[in-house]
């Protein structure tokens, strides 16, 4: 290999500076290798962590640019030779093989197969060393020394910092790039997070639209109508699930133009949702699902394609319901910050569909303690409550029972049967059962237990298998009964907001009937004391009536007795004096009656005055008559609205009616049977003169009677 010369090294300082390629500037590398040796492959090699080609060419094969490692490459040069070729190169003139590499040539048996590559290392460039390998063939010389030829080494020395500077520009290009892209980057994020932040101030301003909703409806309306016009979507629908049925039912959504559309009808079964979608309903870990190209629908009908999007509103890990969300209108990609926006719009609108849901539960057990209140038994309060259940709450089976005092026994009120009816089980009778799903009732201090699964019966016999629910009815701490529900008939899920709602109507059920019992121990006590009352009312009245009349009433005879004759006398002489009409007495004295008492005895002179009487009730038996027996065996007669003349017809009725009993009076000195004597007075009242002097002149009457003889009338003196 001859020497360069001035003029060659000259053109080659102009070609390495003209390239625009570091590819280039090896191609040109490998071209003078070729030309000034025999070399049949050169490779350009860099120490990292291992040996890496980042270039090699073939004598009259193109060159290739890529890092590969030696095996690779097919170059089976030990590591150890190309370790010691970087290290030890640094300070040996270009063309060195491993016999000038002292550690190399005393073990010259190991290495003397590799004498035929060559090395030239060349300058560091940012702290790695690159390597030129010349490989020659087996029959090829050597190359001359290039110790002397300082054309040569200028041009490997111009050649290596014509690396370093396509090294450093690429260097300080990827640098300047990556700082762009990070300044570019942040830039974005900037704007990005200025987006996000004013989106997530309107989701706080649509939170407070959706909490002053006023019903479900106007928060279903909302929920589509905000997503879109406050948080910037193309389209929304709202759905919301019936694990029951397992369908899921529409509210409102938007059509292709993005308007609002009502969208009640829309009814499906959520098998046919994209599996995905599917699978997501399931998964309490996934919120968002997002379907990049997929076909976009307006409830059954596709109208398009691009991004769709499933956005999962859940009570605590059930789903209730889910926002569908796509591009069809501005065909705009989903960023991660709308995705971050969309995850908390999906829990503020779930908070508020459970709040709401909350309420209308709220509104649900007041409705159901207003009915309950108007029930007019414990019975009925059970009836009412298993109704409510059945249709308000949508529960399949429900069923109360009553404990006896003791918590030891059940009786049967309402339930429902295999089918659902609501019916009378108030035949139903037995101890309580020993289950576990009673005693962790009993004991449980939320006063209820919900196993799933559990046995379900029907009648203490089983007849399947689901979720069993026991709520204990308390009152205070006493147990009055059982609340009994489960999912034989239609498999629902029951989920948490559910099973609280069922054990607050448990407490509603329970504050019914032991407010019903103590209505009915009330009535039953107030018609116990109304009946005993009523009793001792009568009781009272008789007594009464006995005192009464033994205090108007003469013992002996039953004709009125002095006083109540006297105050008959005031209130006939006072009407009588109002009607300006004469009031007449009649005085009369049995004859001799000392006489006959001594001849018959006492006994038979009581039954003779009790005769006396009862012909006096004879003769005057109008209602204001007043007959009394006034003192020993005299008796006096009161007739108001009765002048002299008819009181003396009277008096003379009187006469006959007692002659006429022809009671044997063998000491009389009239006639041998009992007569009376008797007196007459009549006076018109006036306020000028008194009763006494009525009576004074009735009981002058009877003395004149007497004097004359007895068994006589006589008619007092009209004044």
């Amino acid at each position: 290999m001859g020497s360069i010369s001035d003029a060659e090294l000259l053109i080659l300082e102009q070609k390495l500076h003209s390239f625009q390629d570091v590819r280039q500037l090896r191609e040109c590398l490998f071209e003078f290798i070729f030309k000034r040796t025999e070399a049949i492959n050169a490779y350009l090699l860099a120490q990292e962590q291992n040996f890496e080609i980042i270039s090699q060419q073939k004598k009259s094969h193109p060159a290739r640019h890529e890092s590969i490692t030696l095996e690779q490459a097919e170059l089976e040069v030990p590591e150890e030779v190309l370790w010691l070729f970087f290290q030890r190169g640094s300070q040996l003139t270009p063309f060195y093989n491993y016999e000038q590499i002292p550690e190399l040539i005393l073990e010259k048996h190991k290495y003397a197969d590799f004498a035929r590559f060559y090395g030239v290392n060349l300058l560091q460039i940012h702290q790695e060393q690159l390597l030129l390998l010349v490989e020659l063939p087996q029959s090829a010389n050597a190359p001359a020394s290039c110790k002397g030829d300082s054309n040569l080494l200028n041009i490997l020395h111009q050649t290596a910092l014509a690396m370093q500077g396509f090294e450093l520009k690429q260097k300080i290009f990827q640098q300047t790039f990556e700082r762009d892209k990070k300044e570019g980057f942040l830039k974005d994020e900037i704007s990005r997070q200025k987006v996000f932040i004013e989106h997530m101030n309107k989701l706080q301003q649509v939170n407070l639209k959706l909490s002053s909703c006023l019903d479900l409806d106007s928060l279903y309306l909302n929920a589509v109508t905000s997503i879109r016009e406050e948080l910037g979507f193309d389209r929304a629908s709202l759905f919301l699930i019936d694990h029951s049925t397992q369908s899921m039912s529409g509210t409102y959504g938007t059509d292709t133009r993005g308007v609002t559309t009502d969208e009640y009808q829309a009814n499906f079964k959520l098998s046919t949702l994209a599996p995905i979608f599917f699978e997501a309903l399931s998964n309490p870990k996934q919120n968002l699902v997002i379907l990049e190209n997929a076909p976009l629908y307006t409830l059954k009908d596709i109208v398009g394609q691009g991004w769709n999007a499933m956005l999962i509103l859940r009570d605590g890990e059930q789903a209730i319901g889910w926002l569908a969300i796509d591009n069809l209108i501005n065909k705009a990609p989903l960023h991660e910050y709308q995705k971050k926006l969309l995850q908390h719009y999906g829990a503020a609108l779930s908070q508020q569909l459970i709040r709401r849901r909350s309420e209308s539960d709220l509104i649900f057990l007041n409705n159901a303690i207003s009915e309950m209140s108007d029930a007019s038994s414990v019975l009925d309060v059970c009836h009412i409550a298993v109704k409510l259940a059945r249709t308000k709450m949508n529960l399949d089976r429900v069923a109360i029972m009553l404990s006896n005092s003791d918590n030891t026994k059940l009786t049967g009120t309402y339930g429902t049967d295999m089918t659902g009816k609501v019916v009378d089980e108030s035949y139903y009778e037995s101890a309580k059962p020993d289950t576990e799903i009673m005693r962790l009732a009993t004991t449980s201090g939320k006063n209820y237990c919900f196993m799933d699964p559990a046995p379900l019966y029907q009648d203490a016999k089983i007849i399947g298998y689901g979720w069993n629910m026991v709520v204990c009815l308390r009152s205070k701490d006493a147990i009055m009964g059982y609340l009994f529900a489960d999912n034989f008939t239609h498999r629902r899920v029951l989920n948490s907001g559910q099973k609280e709602l069922i054990r607050l109507f448990g407490l509603n059920v329970a504050q019914m009937i032991s407010k019903r019992r103590a209505e009915e121990q009330v009535i039953a006590f107030n018609i116990e004391l109304e009946a005993k009352v009523a009793q001792r009312t009568y009781e009272l009245e008789t007594l009464n009536k006995k005192l009464e009349t033994l205090s108007t009433e003469d013992p002996l005879t039953g004709l009125h007795n002095r006083r109540s004759f006297e105050q008959t006398l005031e209130n006939e002489w006072s009407r009588m004096t109002r009607l300006k009409k004469p009031l007449c007495a009649i005085m009369l004295d049995v004859d001799f009656f000392k006489n006959y008492n001594d001849l018959y005895g006492h006994l038979s002179g009581d039954a003779c005055l009790k005769d006396v009487a009862d012909s006096l009730k004879k003769v005057c038996h109008r209602a204001t008559d007043c007959c009394a027996r006034f003192g020993g065996e005299e008796f006096i007669v009161l007739s108001p609205d009765t002048n002299a003349e008819q009181g003396q017809v009277m008096a003379k009725k009187i006469q006959q009616t007692i002659r006429d009993l022809k009671l044997p009076h063998k000491e009389s000195k009239v006639k041998p049977y009992l007569t009376v004597s008797i007196g007459v007075a009549a006076l018109t009242p006036t306020p000028e003169i008194s009763t006494k002097q009525l009576i004074e002149q009735a009981d002058k009457a009877m003395y004149k009677a007497k004097s004359a003889g007895r068994n006589q009338i006589v008619l007092a003196p009209s004044s």
